[in-house]
């Protein structure tokens, strides 16, 4: 969303860091409901969060060649990161809504 209403983005880690952290406790908390023994915690949650990262690597070095060529378009400036981000926004917002209500 922020992509919607922020020009410069340069200060952004000052909701992304908190965010995170928040996000990261709950996914604790969820280990806390399978009832994981205490002394696995620690390892759940350093395999869980790793597993995360190598996601989000594979994501980026999939799309961040697509995005270098994409902004030599003088197009996608001004249309294509409010189209990505729409398109983020949207999946955000399906996601919300099955987490939430639950798979139809």
């Amino acid at each position: 969303m922020e992509n919607f209403f922020v020009k410069n983005a340069e200060k952004r880690w000052r909701i992304t860091f908190p965010f995170g952290l928040i996000h990261g406790f709950g996914f604790a908390g969820a280990l806390r409901e399978i009832a994981l023994p205490r002394a696995e915690v620690p390892a759940a949650l350093f395999l869980f969060n790793a597993g995360v990262e190598i996601g989000q690597l594979g994501v980026l070095l999939a799309v961040l060649p697509l995005l270098a060529l994409l902004r030599k378009r003088p197009w996608f400036d001004k249309y294509g990161v409010r189209v990505a981000s729409a398109a983020i926004v949207a999946a955000g917002v399906v996601l919300f809504f099955a987490r939430v209500f639950g798979n139809p």
